[in-house]
């Protein structure tokens, strides 16, 4: 990476130990013609540590959804807390991934639901359906529902979770019914947590394709009910 500007060399003393330290090269640009003074080097405040925590895994996990949702289908964001990013399709009925850097290298993938789709969905969905699309997935699912304070930054003021080998009909029931009674200001959330050794890129394709066939038939049921 490069720094330019119309500074000469001999104007460029007072800046160009930063420059370097930074491992940043210089270019003088005047009227028509552009010179390198130095080229870039390494940056001796690079700490690989915390570029592994806090770009690394984030950009793999950016460069994964790309792949995997297509460029036209494709969101992210957590501006509000650096430590964490998240990514995923566009329905309402979503396919999602994230990462916090304070998790180490725990992913989470899961189906998504927030708010308005919780009610249009909750309110005319079969119990009995829901409950049998979550029993049939892998025992390391978990049915998460949590109410929304406030969207932007987003709180929740009260969080409950089931492992997919605890639920039961009743349970389901109950999580509908606390729901309603929130106002449907709801977030929910089948996920699950998976803990990648070494992250890449092609690791978490795997691991979003993973979730996108686990979880496609239930995606697909709560869809149809949204577009009724």
């Amino acid at each position: 990476m490069y720094v330019a500007s119309e500074a000469t060399e001999e104007n460029l003393k007072h800046v160009d130990s930063l420059l370097r330290h930074l491992g940043l090269g210089y270019i003088t640009v005047n009227e028509n013609r552009a010179e390198e003074i130095f080229p870039p080097g390494a940056n001796t405040r690079f700490n690989q540590r915390e570029f592994q925590l806090q770009v690394h895994a984030k950009a793999a996990l950016l460069l994964a959804a790309r792949e995997v949702f297509g460029k036209e289908n494709f969101q992210f964001g957590r501006a509000d807390e650096p430590s964490k990013v998240w990514v995923s399709s566009l329905e309402a009925c979503n396919i999602s991934s994230s990462y916090n850097s304070e998790e180490k290298n725990n992913f989470w993938f899961c189906l998504n639901l927030e708010k308005e789709a919780v009610r249009r969905v909750f309110n005319t969905l079969n119990p009995e359906d829901f409950y049998n699309f979550l029993s049939k997935l892998p025992s390391d699912y978990i049915f998460w529902i949590a109410k929304i304070e406030s969207y932007r930054p987003k709180k929740y003021v009260d969080e409950q979770s089931t492992s997919v080998p605890d639920i039961t009909l009743s349970k389901i029931r109950k999580c509908i019914d606390t729901m309603q009674s929130w106002g449907w200001q709801a977030h929910i959330q089948v996920r699950r947590k998976t803990h990648l050794d070494n992250i890449a890129k092609e690791k978490i394709v795997s691991e979003l394709n993973k979730s996108i066939a686990d979880l496609s038939s239930l995606q697909e049921h709560m869809s149809t009910v949204l577009r009724r």
